[in-house]
C-alpha cells in the first residue's frame, strides 16, 4: 500500500502521520508542492490518463497511490511570475483530480471551506444553528449590522489570524473605523458559550470543549481541550455536515451557548490535531488511519 503526504516534510503534524502511517506498515511519499519544477518532475498522458512524478529519486505512477492525505498546499515557486504561477499549478491539477475519491480531503472540499459563505449558507439548510454574519467591505452596510449586534467579532474571511472582539455587550472594545478597509472581512455575532470542537471522521465523532474567556481560544496559552461528549443529535448533525460539504473527515468548531445549544461556526478540511489528542487522548490519528486504510483497500480492490 502507498500513501501521498502533501505537506512540508518538516511540519510536525505531517511527520505525526507519516509515522503513523508507517508504523501500519504503509509505505509514504512526502509531496512539498513548493518543490515543483526544480525538485519534482511531472508528465502526464491524456491518451491513457497516466500521470507520473519523479520526486525523491523515485519515480511514482498518480494510480498507485491508495490514498492521500492533504496537510498543506503550498504553492509552486514562482519568484513573482504570477503567469508561470498559473502555469505551474495547472499541471499539478490531475494529481487533485484525477482519484479525487482517495483524497483526505479532496480539493472541492478545501474550496469549500474557503468560501465560508457559502459553507455558512450549507450548513444552515443542514440544520445547524450558525450566527448572524456578513462579509463584507461596504462601510454602511457593515456599520448597520454591527449596530444590529450586541456582541461582534472582526476576522478574516480566509483566515491566517485571530478573531478579535470589536463589541461586547453593546459597547465598542476597539475602533470600528480599524476595520473598515478595503479588504473585505467577516464580520459576525459573538455567541456566548464554550468552544467545542469535534473531530469526524466516517461515522465517529469525537469531541472535546475549550474553556477559555479569549476572544479566540488559540491565543490562549492557558487553554487545554478535555474531552467531552456532545448529544446525539450534535453527533448526528456533525457527521451529516461533514459528508454533505464533501469531506471525509474534518473538524467542525462549535460555540455551546449556557443554555446547552449548538451554534455552528466552521467545518475545517485539513484540521490541526495533534496538541487536541495529546490533551485529551482521543484517538483521532487511530479513526484517521482506520479510513485512510479502508479508502486505500476499496482503491486497490477496484484495480
Amino acid at each position: 500500500m502507498l500513501a501521498l503526504c502533501l505537506g512540508d516534510g518538516c511540519e510536525p503534524q505531517l511527520q505525526h502521520m507519516v509515522e503513523a502511517l508507517t508504523t501500519a506498515n504503509v509505505e509514504t511519499c512526502i509531496l512539498n508542492t513548493a518543490q515543483f519544477p526544480q525538485n519534482l518532475r511531472i508528465h502526464f498522458n491524456a491518451a491513457d490518463n497516466q500521470y507520473i512524478m519523479k520526486l525523491q529519486h523515485r519515480q511514482y505512477d498518480l494510480g498507485a497511490f491508495g490514498v492521500f492525505y492533504w496537510q498543506r498546499f503550498i504553492p509552486p515557486a514562482h519568484g513573482q511570475n504570477t503567469t508561470l504561477l498559473a502555469n505551474l499549478t495547472s499541471a499539478l491539477s490531475p494529481l487533485f483530480l484525477t482519484h479525487s475519491h482517495r483524497w483526505f480531503n479532496s480539493l472541492h472540499a478545501v474550496r469549500y471551506h474557503q468560501a465560508k459563505p457559502v459553507q455558512l449558507v450549507a450548513a444552515r439548510k443542514l440544520g445547524a444553528t450558525i450566527p448572524d454574519t456578513c462579509i463584507s467591505n461596504d462601510v454602511q452596510r457593515i456599520r448597520a449590522f454591527c449596530d444590529s449586534q450586541h456582541n461582534v467579532i472582526v476576522k478574516p474571511v480566509f483566515g491566517g489570524t485571530y478573531s478579535q472582539s470589536i463589541k461586547r455587550n453593546g459597547k465598542w472594545q476597539s475602533s470600528l473605523c480599524s476595520h473598515l478597509v478595503d479588504e473585505p472581512m467577516t464580520f459576525q455575532s459573538w455567541i456566548e458559550g464554550m468552544d467545542i470542537r469535534s473531530f469526524v471522521v466516517g461515522e465517529r465523532v469525537l469531541s472535546a470543549k475549550i474553556d477559555s474567556a479569549a476572544d479566540d481560544y488559540r491565543i490562549d496559552t492557558s487553554a487545554m481541550a478535555v474531552k467531552t461528549k456532545v448529544p446525539k443529535a450534535i453527533e448526528a448533525l456533525s457527521i451529516r455536515l461533514c459528508r454533505k460539504l464533501g469531506m471525509k473527515w474534518c473538524a467542525i468548531d462549535w460555540r455551546k451557548t449556557p443554555a446547552g445549544h449548538y451554534v455552528f461556526l466552521e467545518a475545517n478540511p485539513c484540521p490541526m490535531f495533534c496538541r487536541f489528542e495529546l490533551d485529551t487522548g482521543l484517538p483521532i490519528t487511530e479513526a484517521l488511519l482506520e479510513a485512510m486504510i479502508k479508502t486505500a483497500g476499496s482503491a486497490a480492490s477496484q484495480v
